[in-house]
C-alpha cells in the first residue's frame, strides 16, 4: 500500500505544496525544523516510501504555488502599470501548468511590518515581489521568508535575492540622449530618485547623457513626483522652465502634460517631454508620447523562469536579469535645431 502513496497525497493531508514535502523529506532547506516533523510523521504514517521511480516526475515538475505581493500603493489610482504585469505574470505561469496566489500589502502592514499571510500559510512554492516595498519591510520578509524570493522591477543590495528589471539605466540614458539629438540643453528630470531603485537607475541614466554632453542640469529640474509614504502622485512646474522634461514613466508624464496645458503651455510646440515604460491610461497620450517601451510580456516571462529555475535549484549563484525594450518615437519631441 506504501507504493501508492505520493508526495501529492502527503501535500494535500498537510495542506503544503509538493515541493516542500519534497525538501523536507530530501532534507533540503527552506523547511521550518517543526514543519520537517510534521511532514515526516505524516509520511511515516501513509506509508510513504521514498526513491519510487513514479515519484521522479512530480519532483521535476514546473507545476508550482507562486505567491505575488505588491503594495497597495502601486495599484491604487492612476499607478496600474503593476497590475499589468501581475496578469502577464499569471499567464507565464498559467503556460507552465502553475499558480499564483496575489497578497496586496496595506501601507500600514508595510510600516508596522506585518508580514504576508502567504508566507505563514507554507502553501507557496516560491514568492515574487512587485513593486519596491520599504528596505526594513523587505529585511523583515527576507528573515521571514522559507522559499526562494525573486524581486521584479527593483532591486535591494542588501537582501540576497534575485531581481529582474528592465534596462532602466541605458533606457533612459537614450531617450535623453534622443532629446539632445533634437538640439535640447534645458532638460528637467520628473521623479522622486527616493522612491525606487528603478527610478534612481533612471536618473542616473539621464545623468550619464547629460555629462557627456557637458550640460549642466540645475537644482530646480530634479521634480519629484510622488510622496514616499504613500505614493501619491503630484507635480508642480519649476519657476524656470526648461525646454524638455524626461519623465520616469509614462504616468509621469500624463500629469506633466496637464499640469503644462493648465499653465497655457502646449506639447510639443512649447515644451517637448519623454516617458517610460509605455503604459498610460490616455489613448492620447499613448499615441503621441515618446518612450521607452518596456517588454512586460518578456519581463513577466523571465521572471517566473528565475523563480522557478531557483525553486529546483536553490544552490544557484544570485542574480539580476536585465530585459531590454525600445525606443517609441511619437509627436511628444520638438527639434530645435
Amino acid at each position: 500500500m506504501g507504493k501508492s502513496v505520493k508526495l501529492s497525497d502527503i501535500a494535500r493531508e498537510l495542506e503544503v505544496s509538493i515541493v516542500t514535502v519534497s525538501n523536507a523529506l530530501a532534507g533540503r532547506k527552506g523547511v521550518s525544523e517543526e514543519l520537517r516533523k510534521r511532514i515526516e510523521q505524516k509520511a511515516n504514517e501513509m506509508g510513504y516510501i521514498k526513491n519510487i521511480p513514479s515519484e521522479k516526475p512530480e519532483i521535476k515538475s514546473e507545476s508550482y504555488n507562486i505567491g505575488v505581493i505588491v503594495s497597495e500603493r502601486y495599484l491604487g489610482g492612476r499607478t496600474s502599470f503593476y497590475w499589468e504585469l501581475y496578469q502577464k505574470l499569471v499567464r507565464a505561469a498559467s503556460k507552465k501548468g502553475s499558480f499564483t496566489m496575489l497578497e496586496v500589502v496595506t501601507i500600514d502592514q508595510e510600516q508596522d511590518k506585518v508580514m504576508p499571510a502567504l508566507i505563514n500559510e507554507n502553501k507557496i512554492d516560491g514568492l515574487a515581489v512587485i513593486g519596491r516595498l520599504n528596505k526594513e519591510y523587505l529585511q523583515e520578509l527576507a528573515k521571514r521568508n522559507t522559499v526562494p524570493m525573486l524581486f521584479i522591477d527593483f532591486y535591494e543590495e542588501s537582501i540576497e535575492c534575485d531581481s529582474v528589471v528592465s534596462d532602466n539605466f541605458y533606457g533612459m540614458y537614450r531617450m535623453t540622449k534622443y532629446l539632445i539629438k533634437n538640439g535640447h540643453k534645458e532638460i528637467a528630470f520628473v521623479g522622486n530618485i527616493k522612491a525606487t531603485s528603478s527610478i534612481m537607475d533612471r536618473y542616473l541614466g539621464y545623468q550619464k547623457a547629460m555629462l557627456e554632453s557637458e550640460i549642466k542640469q540645475e537644482a530646480s529640474w530634479l521634480i519629484s513626483d510622488r510622496d514616499l509614504k504613500e505614493g501619491r502622485m503630484e507635480i508642480h512646474l519649476p519657476d524656470h522652465m526648461p525646454t524638455a522634461f524626461v519623465c520616469n514613466c509614462d504616468l509621469a508624464a500624463e500629469m506633466l502634460i496637464e499640469e503644462l496645458a493648465a499653465s497655457g503651455y502646449e506639447v510639443p510646440n512649447d515644451i517637448s517631454i519623454v516617458g517610460y515604460d509605455n503604459f498610460t491610461y490616455s489613448s492620447f497620450i499613448s499615441k503621441n508620447l515618446t518612450t521607452y517601451d518596456v517588454d512586460t510580456y518578456r519581463l513577466a516571462k523571465e521572471s517566473f523562469h528565475t523563480l522557478s529555475k531557483r525553486i529546483k535549484n536553490p544552490g544557484l549563484h544570485y542574480g539580476m536579469r536585465m530585459v531590454e525594450g525600445s525606443m517609441l518615437i511619437r509627436n511628444s519631441v520638438k527639434s530645435l535645431l
